[in-house]
């Protein structure tokens, strides 16, 4: 393609201000990120100092006017700051109010700085405000970049600072060389720019007149179109890849021509292009490669067109509109396929960073086809591109630093060098610098060859280098010979494209056109050449087209604008023109060369779009739930008011963002899913509950309903979804499926409790049995007592299942409460870096209180303190008397109030009021019970709960449980004592283990036994032995019998036969209310699985012998 020089020097002055503004830009983004990594790296460095005092001690304090990190003295010691100077390196400092204490810092004389004073904004954040600072400041009078913290003791005050800094002389320096480095690279290539169009003007005036005025034609019709595109031959080889397509995939002509790669520019793995389809004549295989993507030509035959994304094209891939035609020879054989491409994507949005736009300008220089070569002003080689090495053999490492005289001129230059050389050392001038020459070199192995060498000069920290650009010209006749033979086939290469093309001369004639323009008009090319457009073409049009093409020939470059060609028939299309100027050997414009895009069927549905839009306008804005227009590619074409109140977006905000940007990842599949098979015209509209991300980042669920808008043909516009907030909703529904899932859980850990019972039962009266059969203190007595409390921890373990299992009224008995805490908080950190601080006076009272449930309390209070403190710590735990408690009206009495204290991370005063409430949590895993259950279980004991906390510092919790009015039995009557009785026992349980071993304790005890399984056979038994005359004293029974008469209802019925009768409740299910009020129910005593037999001796003896 001819292009003018006036464009080219104006395109290397648009080259070179692009380059100088990436240089600013770069250099710009340089700063910012050098003083970015400034302050990330002053937040390291104060981390570790904090992190080195620290180690030496958490609380601060300042003692007879010295600075104290818990024991260590900071005053005059050095260690803290030298150890941080060998970590990371600066300066640090420690200060005691605003004096410095310990420092690194040194004095003019290389003294400690220790003794100077804080002053400035720092001095005013810390002290003034009590906040950190972070900038830049004067230390003894030399700029840093600085950190200041303040150090505060218990109370909060600030007592001191903490400082570390780093020179930004010493910090910038890396940046100095990098900016000095980002200019040279610059010059470079400006300078390049400016000899390589030199050149390039140079070769066009010098090419023979004929050749290069057919040529020049045919070129700027091919090579200077501004349409991407490229040809194979019939073996799939590239032979044309214009500069269009190297624009457009980054690849150029010198990589493609002559290979079959040509697919690496659109796919990261094999895969033929539309191109290669044709030339094979697998035109079956368009529905494998190109489903539902391809389609014929309507322009032309043997032509077909597909629209499809290509991933591998820029950073982010590129829509193309590609249309594929075989070219055939003049036997009417094939012998290759043209494509052309058409991007339709957004253009790039902006050029790419620091280290990108070094890596551009390395590129650029790297595949450069001439030769740069750099020279400093002694002659010495200082830069060598690829193309100079391929131009003389050598390799950048082997003429680096080597004179340039000595390896490429020969003798006969090396003379006039050694007098040129001194004035250009001076003056940065010669006779040969700023000149375009075309002389002899040699190469590595000595043979001189032909170049063309232009040479400037420039100056770098005050030396003058010269860059030269060479060219090997020795082929200069064989590349010509080459342009010749092409000129044939470029020119049925036209007729190829499937795309229409003209040409006119300057004065509006047409000089030709291909077929495709042929067909587009209707008119045949004799009906067309030599004629105007005025000839062919209604006269408004005309006056159009040739505006248009005057402006162009006056202006030069390319051309692109929006216009309606009338065809022979009268149908009007409507089109979009891409035309160029073509110059003549002498420079001057010839006249000018175009190609056609039809865009009818995209104008009609731009039309129908705004016909919908102002359709749906009033619907759509006064909707009372939130609509929007999405468009096929998911961009938001439309939103209403209450679409933008359900996301927290502007609608100018959204109107930037794309569907996948607002919506939950894990949702975004199945929804674009659907509206694929809307697309697909499976579905006519679908509904989903689907997840959103607001502005501000909280996740909402809303109700989806989508339907898709199309066109009077059937063809698809764009989406249009309704969207309800249902967040509540799905709360409400999820708390719901927890509490059932709690609730089943519950369940079986009741059930697991209840049949684990019935087991220890067993056990624990065996093992009571074998300690009254065994010698007191001997060693099968001693193994026996051991094993007694093993079983009595694991009926510990079953009561707390109990009690997560059902809550409810707690089973009251005095208690040690100080027992309770210290084995539950000891049990609860047991592995854990956390320990507790007991303080519990010995007179601390005693309390009537559920153990498993008060237990459980303490248990959950201690995890919470410990999660608080993922670093380790201390809870302190401590329980005193106290004559009041806050929150009841009546604070008389006695209570005990317990008190667990961590120094964890605290809560924010925003969720205290929050923390008890069930499902309430802050934790990522937390289920939102745990509180929840601490304060039911405190409410049911009748006691009282508070809060206080302090983010960063730590949380207290208050208990509060009524004393007991019955002194605490004394550690001596602990153990119930063995009472024999007599008399007859009925036992009613449906676990024959539990019948076996409460048969054996009862006759060990002296009674008369009878068992059963339920209450059924109970009454029987017990009816039977009453009527005649021996009737029983007591009957035990079992609460719970699954699918049987229990304890509950078969004490209803023999209290309406005997009203006398006397009961005991008994049953697995310790929690369960019955056994807290079991005389409300008819029952005269309880006795809780398991049971030892000194507690089972201890109720009877307290039904059958009240006192």
């Amino acid at each position: 393609m001819k292009i003018p020089s006036g464009f080219l020097y104006l395109t290397v002055v648009f080259l070179a201000a692009a380059i100088i503004s990436a240089t600013v830009f770069s250099v710009g983004q340089m700063r910012t990120e050098a003083l970015r990594q400034a302050s990330l790296m002053q937040e390291s460095h104060i981390k570790t100092f904090w992190e080195l005092l620290r180690a030496k001690g958490k609380h601060y304090r300042v003692v007879d006017g010295k600075l104290l990190a818990g024991e260590y003295v900071v005053n005059g010691n050095y260690e803290l700051p030298d150890k941080a100077k060998e970590i990371f390196g600066g300066t640090a400092t420690i200060f005691m109010g605003r004096v410095r204490v310990s420092t690194n810092v040194l004095k003019g004389d290389d003294s400690r700085a220790v003794g100077t004073i804080l002053e400035g904004p720092p001095y005013e954040a810390v002290f003034g405000k009590g906040e950190p600072y972070r900038g830049e400041a004067l230390i003894l009078g030399v700029p840093y970049f600085t950190a200041y913290d303040p150090i505060r003791n218990e109370k909060g005050d600030v007592i001191g600072a903490l400082y570390v800094g780093v020179k930004k002389s010493e910090f910038f320096s890396t940046y100095d060389r990098l900016k000095i480095n980002q200019v040279l690279m610059a010059a470079v290539l400006i300078v390049f720019f400016a000899a390589l169009t030199f050149l390039l003007v140079r070769m066009r005036r010098i090419a023979e007149t004929a050749l290069v005025e057919s040529e020049q034609r045919l070129r700027s019709i091919l090579h200077g179109s501004p349409i991407p595109q490229f040809v194979i031959d019939r073996n799939h080889r590239v032979i044309y890849w214009n500069e269009a397509i190297e624009k457009c995939t980054g690849l150029s002509a010198r990589e493609m021509v002559g290979t079959t790669d040509h697919w690496k520019a659109f796919y990261s793995t094999t895969h033929p292009c539309l191109a290669d389809l044709l030339v094979e004549g697998d035109v079956e295989k368009l529905d494998v490669w190109y489903r539902g993507k391809h389609s014929r030509s309507t322009l032309r035959e043997e032509a077909y067109e597909v629209t499809d994304f290509f991933p591998a094209l820029g950073d982010d891939g590129r829509w193309l509109f590609v249309t594929a035609a075989l070219v055939r020879d003049s036997h009417n054989e094939v012998i290759g396929a043209v494509e052309t491409l058409e991007d339709i994507t957004a253009r790039k949005n902006a050029e790419e960073a620091l280290l990108q736009s070094e890596e551009k300008f390395r590129n650029m220089t790297a595949s450069a086809m001439s030769g740069i070569v750099m020279i400093d002003q002694d002659g010495r080689i200082t830069f060598w591109n690829d193309a100079a090495g391929r131009i003389f053999g050598w390799s950048a490492d082997e003429v680096v630093g080597k004179d340039v005289h000595e390896l490429l001129a020969p003798q006969c230059y090396r003379e006039m060098s050694e007098v040129a050389f001194p004035r250009f050392r001076e003056t940065g001038t010669g006779t040969v610098v700023g000149k375009h020459l075309e002389l002899v070199a040699l190469r590595k192995d000595g043979e001189e060859f032909p170049i063309d060498l232009a040479l400037s000069s420039m100056r770098l920290k005050d030396r003058w280098h010269a860059i030269g650009i060479i060219n090997d010209i020795s082929d200069r006749k064989q590349a010509e010979d080459d342009l010749q033979e092409q000129v044939h086939f470029l020119q049925e290469l036209i007729d190829a494209f499937p795309s229409p093309i003209f040409f006119k001369n300057s004065s509006g004639a047409y000089l030709g056109c291909n077929k495709a323009f042929e067909e587009f008009l209707g008119l045949r090319k004799h009906e067309i050449v030599g004629r105007t457009a005025y000839d062919i073409s209604p006269r408004e049009l005309a006056d159009v087209y040739h505006a248009s093409d005057s402006q162009l020939l006056m202006s030069g470059g390319v051309q692109v604008f929006e216009s309606s060609v009338q065809a022979a028939n009268g149908t009007i299309q409507e089109v979009i023109f891409w035309k160029a100027v073509f110059t003549r050997k002498d420079g001057t414009p010839g006249g000018v060369v175009g190609t056609i895009l039809d865009i009818t069927e995209r104008k009609r549905m731009e039309n129908a779009l705004r016909e919908s839009e102002d359709r749906f306008r009033r619907t759509f804005d006064q909707s009372p739930i939130g609509a929007a227009i999405v468009s096929l590619d998911y961009r938001f074409l439309r939103v209403n008011a209450d679409w933008c109140r359900v996301t927290g977006y502007s609608e100018q905000e959204l109107m930037a963002l794309r569907l996948s940007d607002i919506s939950h990842p894990e949702d975004l599949e199945s929804d674009l899913r659907m509206k694929a098979r809307l697309i697909a015209g499976e579905i006519d509209t679908f509904q989903m509950d689907k997840r959103y991300v607001r502005k501000d980042g909280r996740i909402i669920w809303a109700r989806l309903s989508v339907c898709l808008m199309k066109d009077g043909s059937g063809q698809p516009l764009y989406f249009l979804p309704m969207m309800e907030d249902v967040t509540e909703r799905k709360k409400l529904e999820e708390e719901v499926l927890k509490s059932r899932k709690l609730e089943s859980l519950g369940v079986l850990a009741g059930g697991i409790a209840h049949d684990f019972n019935n087991l220890l039962t067993g056990i624990l009266g065996n093992i009571s049995l074998a300690k009254m059969y065994s010698e007191p203190d001997g060693k099968i007595c001693r193994r026996l007592v051991e094993a007694e409390k093993a079983t009595e921890r694991a009926r510990d373990l079953t009561l707390q299942l109990l009690t997560f299992s059902k809550g409810g009224t707690p089973v009251r008995k005095i208690c040690s409460i100080r027992q309770i805490i210290m084995d539950s908080a000891i049990f609860a950190l047991t592995g854990s870096n956390v320990r507790c601080a007991f303080e519990i006076p010995d007179d601390i009272l005693p309390v009537e209180v559920d153990g498993g449930q008060i237990s459980q309390v303490i248990h959950n209070l201690i995890i919470n303190a410990a999660q608080a403190m993922p670093e380790g710590g201390y809870v302190r735990v401590s329980a005193e008397n106290a004559a009041g408690c806050p929150g009841k009206v009546q604070t008389g009495g006695r209570w005990v109030k317990i008190s667990l204290e961590d120094q964890g991370t605290g809560i924010p005063e925003e969720h205290l009021q929050r923390i008890f409430d069930p499902y309430f949590t802050t934790k990522p895993k937390g289920s939102g019970l745990g509180l929840a259950t601490v304060y039911s279980i405190i409410r049911n004991h009748g006691g009282h709960i508070e809060v206080e906390s302090t983010v960063g510092q730590g949380t207290t919790f208050h208990l509060y449980l009524p004393a007991s009015a019955t002194s605490h039995p004394s550690e001596g009557q602990r153990e119930p004592s063995i009472v024999p009785g007599s008399g007859r026992v009925l036992v009613m349980d449906d676990e024959e283990i539990v019948r076996e071993v409460a048969s054996e304790l009862l006759s060990a005890l002296g009674y008369s036994v009878e068992v059963c399984c339920d209450g059924v056979q109970m009454l029987n038994l017990y009816r039977k032995a009453k009527e005649q005359g021996d009737a029983f004293a007591v009957v035990i029974m079992d609460l719970t019998i699954p699918g049987r008469m229990g304890g509950k209802e078969a004490m209803g019925h023999l209290l309406e036969f005997d009203p006398e009768a006397l009961g005991i409740v008994s049953s697995g299910y310790n929690n369960d209310p019955i056994l807290a009020s079991y005389r409300d129910f008819g029952f005269s005593g309880v006795v809780a699985k398991p049971f030892t037999v000194q507690e089972l001796a201890e109720v009877l003896r307290a039904v059958l012998y009240p006192r």
